[in-house]
């Protein structure tokens, strides 16, 4: 069976796509002919606010275990001296000094170790490679610090390593729109770095067929889709084919709000619809599960416009298993869009295995609706006039006390985003680069 060694600086109990992508590797690599050794960090349970997360043991040693499906390796958690300052006096406190610190831990995070935070994840694969035959290695980022190490590893050990993006690095669309000049000098210090690291890889993998091109372009490299996925449909015992059918109509968005989101034509709609008489917030609530987490988030919802305070409900970060059960209970699951950078939501994902409507704001006539449409799994909305219309008409349908439930009809064609799925597509590509060499 080929080993591969699997650096991942999320991993579960933490609730995070960046800890579900290597986790579904682990579950299922090993019925594809691929034995994972998962390096990780040491995350707790808790994470419904920076300061939880920061909280976890910073001391303790190394432990390893050894599953039916592989072997996790996790390393205590290591705090930045920003990060330190958080615990000690609070995200109010030491703002500058704590921005100069984050720069200056960025900067030189790359050329010298001292500086690296994450250096754990290298000391204990370095151990691995020096004591167990191990046939590739697999980076997966962000921090994409952990692509350094693939590539040290990699020239000193000779064998082959593959660079797993879930967002770009470079091609960051969120880093792209940051324009402080501070932002701009790392941008480009990281990209003399992100091009010698992946000049030593073997290929690429990433989320979406766009992303990779855009990759397989920069980089001149093989790159690869390997979907983000969803783990399993959710069962009909937990999926009620029913649900209230009373107002309020209750849609729901689960995580993060990107600055170039098209979340302004939905607060725009419910404005103008307030204003216009057409509803009140007995007929619609629109949840943010998550967004208490993002301070900045929160504030561009609830600081918009005050006629729709009452409309909005934002929550802190909640487990998965609750985000999924207050998801059941919705009627529409949120997708926002950005026009200059076609993407799939992660979400979309976790809302397919539910098999309920999802509803993207707007239609980005590119990658997320050819899924949509693929799958028959919701509406895209052109735009905001569209968005009323569209509103106005649920709410009438529960008016009348009529369910919205639609389920995904094309099960089959769904079923190719399972995560082990996914997995089996990548260990196909594994067993390629393994075979020839």
């Amino acid at each position: 069976m080929i080993k591969a060694l699997i650096l991942a600086h999320d991993f579960p109990p933490l609730n995070s796509i960046g800890a579900r992508r290597p986790a579904s590797w682990f579950n299922h690599f090993h019925e594809f002919g691929v034995y994972p050794v998962v390096i990780a960090k040491a995350w707790g349970n808790k994470s419904s606010n920076i300061r939880d997360i920061l909280k976890h043991p910073v001391t303790g040693e190394t432990k390893r275990e050894k599953t039916e499906t592989g072997e996790l390796i996790i390393v205590p958690v290591r705090l930045s001296p920003s990060e330190r300052l958080i615990v000690k006096h609070g995200e109010n406190s030491w703002v500058i000094i704590r921005k100069m610190l984050t720069f200056l831990s960025l900067v030189f995070a790359y050329p010298i170790f001292w500086f690296d935070k994450n250096r754990l994840i290298y000391v204990e694969a370095r151990k691995i490679l020096a004591t167990e035959k191990i046939d590739c290695i697999i980076a997966t980022g962000e921090p994409f610090i952990l692509f350094k190490y693939a590539y040290k590893l990699s020239k000193e050990f000779k064998i082959p390593w593959i660079a797993d993006y879930r967002d770009g690095w470079f091609l960051n669309h969120v880093n792209r729109q940051d324009k402080r000049f501070a932002s701009g000098i790392l941008r480009w210090w990281e990209f003399w770095y992100e091009k010698k690291y992946i000049r030593s890889s073997t290929f690429i993998t990433s989320v979406d067929p766009l992303l990779c091109e855009k990759l397989q372009k920069l980089h001149d490299k093989p790159a690869y889709v390997v979907y983000n996925g969803f783990e399993k449909f959710v069962e009909s015992s937990e999926n009620p084919v029913f649900q209230s059918q009373t107002l309020p109509l209750v849609l729901s968005h689960a995580g993060t709000i990107y600055p170039g989101h098209s979340l302004e034509v939905l607060l725009d709609a419910i404005h103008e619809l307030h204003e216009e008489g057409a509803i009140t917030p007995s007929d619609i609530n629109i949840y943010f599960l998550g967004t208490d987490f993002f301070p900045d988030q929160k504030s561009r919802l609830l600081d918009y416009k005050n006629t729709i305070r009452e409309y909005i409900f934002t929550t802190s970060r909640l487990p998965n298993q609750e985000v999924i059960k207050f998801n059941l209970k919705a009627d529409i699951l949120l997708v926002f869009t950005e026009k200059s950078n076609p993407v799939i939501p992660a979400k979309t994902y976790e809302y397919i295995s539910l098999q309920k409507k999802i509803v993207a704001i707007l239609n980005d006539h590119s990658i997320l609706e050819e899924l949509i449409t693929k799958l028959a799994a919701g509406t895209l909305i052109e735009n905001k006039d569209a968005l009323k219309l569209f509103l106005l008409q649920k709410i009438e349908l529960k008016r009348k006390g009529l369910a919205l439930t639609k389920l995904v009809p094309d099960i089959k064609a769904a079923s190719f985003y399972l995560r082990k799925n996914q997995t089996g597509i990548f260990a196909k590509e594994i067993k390629k680069i393994i075979t020839q060499n």
